[in-house]
C-alpha cells in the first residue's frame, strides 16, 4: 500500500524542539502546537523548523466607535463614526505612532460642511505640511496611515 499523500498530522512539542520535528511515516504535512509558546507551526517537510501560522491576536482590529465630541485616537479604535451635529470635532492623532498604522474617520451624520471634523496631527506632518487635514464636506471620509515620518492619505 503507497503512503498517503493528504493527510494532515497533529502534533504537540516545545520551542527548543521544535526545529527537529519530523513529518512522522507517510504523512506530509504536521500540524503542531507549541506547548510553551502557545503558538501552532506547520510543517510541510521542506521549509526547516516549519512556519509559523498567525492567530487571531496577531491581527490587527478593525474594531469601530462612534464619537460626538473631541477625542484623541487609540490604536484600539481604527475606525471612528464622527456626529458633529453638536459642534465641530477634533481628533487628535497619537503623539507616537508606529509605522503603519491606520486610521479612518466618517461624517457620519452629515454634518461636516457646518461642523468640521479636524484631525489634529499631533507634531507630525501630512503630505509634507504641517496643516491638520479635515473633513468639511458632509458624509465626506479621510483614511490615514503612517508611513514612519509622517502621515499620508490612503484610498
Amino acid at each position: 500500500m503507497a503512503a498517503p499523500t493528504n493527510f494532515l498530522g497533529i502534533n504537540t512539542g516545545t520551542d527548543a524542539k521544535r526545529a527537529t520535528i519530523t513529518l512522522p511515516g507517510g504523512i506530509p504535512y504536521v500540524l503542531c502546537f507549541i506547548t510553551d509558546t502557545g503558538r501552532l507551526w506547520f510543517f510541510d517537510g521542506a521549509t526547516v523548523g516549519g512556519v509559523e501560522l498567525a492567530l487571531a491576536g496577531d491581527v490587527p482590529s478593525r474594531t469601530a466607535t462612534l464619537k460626538t465630541a473631541s477625542f484623541a485616537v487609540t490604536p484600539a479604535n481604527k475606525v471612528y463614526h464622527c456626529d458633529s451635529s453638536g459642534g465641530a470635532i477634533t481628533a487628535t492623532l497619537p503623539a507616537s505612532p508606529a509605522a503603519w498604522d491606520q486610521y479612518s474617520f466618517v461624517d457620519t451624520a452629515g454634518q461636516a460642511a457646518t461642523h468640521n471634523i479636524t484631525i489634529a496631527l499631533n507634531g507630525a506632518n501630512f503630505q509634507g505640511g504641517a496643516t491638520n487635514p479635515a473633513i468639511a464636506d458632509a458624509y465626506g471620509m479621510l483614511q490615514l496611515q503612517f508611513n514612519g515620518s509622517q502621515w499620508v492619505q490612503v484610498p
